[in-house]
């Protein structure tokens, strides 16, 4: 399976969401960008409060298993807990109630796996609020 397709699934996902839009949304060049990344924050780009996407592969073949760790980084501690509220409101989902899927990649199951924790970076004075969930995904390549 296309692990991008993967990320592209949760990305696309969660950036729909009016809350996530309101709190993570950043102009660049006269574009409106939604600051959910994958593996790192892109240098280019200015953002007070956005979030890092990343995936672990816990099993493989059709149906697969990840661990996808979401870091929510900025200096506004209330925005950042508003933005952690809303994705596990938007992706703990064990019984598979919601569609979250592409035309080539399907979220099976996902469902919050660990709370994670805040940490603050005494360099950048950022807040870091970590969470964990597990996925179960079907798809091709």
């Amino acid at each position: 399976m296309n692990s991008l397709g993967k990320y592209e699934v949760l990305r696309k996902y969660l950036i729909n969401d009016t809350t996530i839009k309101n709190l993570l949304t950043v102009t660049v060049n006269s574009k409106d960008i939604v600051c959910i990344f994958t593996a790192e924050k892109p240098e280019k780009i200015t953002a007070n409060n956005y979030v890092i996407l990343k995936m672990k592969e816990l099993s493989g073949g059709y149906i697969t298993a990840d661990q996808v760790e979401f870091d929510i980084i900025g200096k506004d501690i209330s925005k950042l807990l508003s933005v952690k509220d809303k994705i596990i409101e938007l992706l703990d989902d064990p019984r598979n109630t919601k569609t979250i899927k592409d035309e080539n990649v399907t979220i099976l199951t996902s469902e919050l796996v660990n709370g994670g924790g805040i940490a603050k970076n005494a360099e950048t004075n950022n807040f870091n609020v970590i969470i964990y969930f597990k996925i179960q995904t079907k798809g091709v390549c």
